[in-house]
């Protein structure tokens, strides 16, 4: 894996921190994740792109909408 992508990925967690759990990572990220993090393998080099899938339920809360009306 090229290790320069993991700062965007990182950033991108961070913006949307509010809906994290309702999120699910998938594509090439959901690979890495689970066995340099889960499985503790960190010589498992899954092939990655720029982009990142996730996946939502049919709908979520707009957390930034209920904070400003809350």
């Amino acid at each position: 894996m090229n290790e320069g992508f993991a700062p965007g990925f990182l950033r991108t967690l961070v913006i949307l921190q509010d809906y994290l759990p309702s999120i699910v990572v998938g594509g090439g990220w959901a690979p890495f994740l689970y066995y340099r993090y889960l499985a503790g393998n960190k010589d498992h080099n899954p092939i990655l792109t720029k982009d990142i899938d996730f996946m939502v339920s049919h709908q979520i809360q707009d957390e930034m909408r209920r904070r400003q009306v809350g």
